[in-house]
């Protein structure tokens, strides 16, 4: 599988590589970008909605004025309520979360026409891109009060902390994809346009995913966490194994933005004159 993903990418950039595109070879971006997070789970299921604002750091590396991998830093966060939902049930569960998120990402990014900042030949096109990356992620709920806001992975609040279980990873991966368009703005100055969504590989996002644990595992100042549903289900007041959350499908999270993106220049020499715009 490795041999031919390496073969699709080597044709990809024969292709992609003239004599004219020798003069983008390896050349540099910088960039940096505001937008909005938002994301998909158990606790938001609609697009768009409760979005927060997010930063984009990113380091381009063009290959050819058709293709370039995009080593980016986002910085942002998530968040979801039941309370904002159109659904009773999921008002009647009565959760909510906040988490901030940190990824690394690699992007192998493809304009669909020839593109190059600061080249008034080439001075737009739409892209796409696909890749890998990792984060970090935190998910907390305020107390019954609204006082503070505690960190639920550590409570364990599906019962992860007994009978065997082990509390979820915080670190994770994730598929990200998307569209986006680049435009030169001045010399050596662009602007980019993205969406783009996370596929994760966890459904704790939002610290909901399974059944409701017995509250009375958990210490007084915890059972908070645990079911905050406004009319429980069973005679004794609580939800104990019935469910909380859908474990059969994962959370995802988007990144929507700008980002404006500068040339970084090479330094000049006598010899090579081709590498003049």
């Amino acid at each position: 599988m490795l041999n031919r993903v390496l073969l699709i990418l080597g044709i990809t950039i024969s292709l992609g590589t003239n004599a004219q595109d020798l003069r983008s070879l390896g050349s540099k971006e910088f960039g940096v970008g505001l937008g909005n997070f938002y994301y998909l789970g158990e606790l938001n299921q609609e697009h768009f909605n409760a979005i927060t604002p997010g930063l984009q750091l990113s380091y381009r590396i063009n290959i050819t004025r058709r293709i370039g991998f995009n080593f980016n830093l986002g910085f942002g966060e998530i968040e979801g309520a039941d309370s904002l939902s159109n659904i009773d049930w999921n008002r009647n569960r009565n959760l909510h979360f906040r988490s901030k998120i940190q990824e690394f990402g690699v992007l192998f990014e493809i304009n669909y026409f020839e593109y190059q900042l600061g080249n008034k030949k080439f001075p737009f096109s739409p892209y796409l891109y696909f890749g890998l990356s990792a984060f970090h992620f935190n998910p907390q709920a305020l107390t019954d009060d609204g006082a503070n806001y505690r960190d639920l992975q550590p409570i364990g609040t599906e019962g992860q902390n007994f009978e065997g279980g082990s509390p979820y990873k915080l670190f994770n991966f994730a598929v990200p994809f998307g569209v986006g368009i680049r435009v030169n703005v001045v010399k050596n100055l662009g602007i980019t346009l993205f969406t783009g969504m996370r596929r994760t590989y966890t459904d704790y996002l939002d610290d909901v995913s399974s059944v409701y644990s017995n509250p009375d595992f958990f210490a007084e100042e915890d059972r908070q966490f645990v079911d905050r549903s406004i009319d429980p289900a069973r005679e004794d007041g609580t939800n104990t194994g019935l469910e909380r959350g859908n474990n059969r499908n994962k959370d995802w999270y988007n990144h929507t933005g700008f980002m404006l993106s500068f040339k970084i220049q090479k330094k000049r020499n006598m010899c090579p004159a081709w590498y003049a715009n």
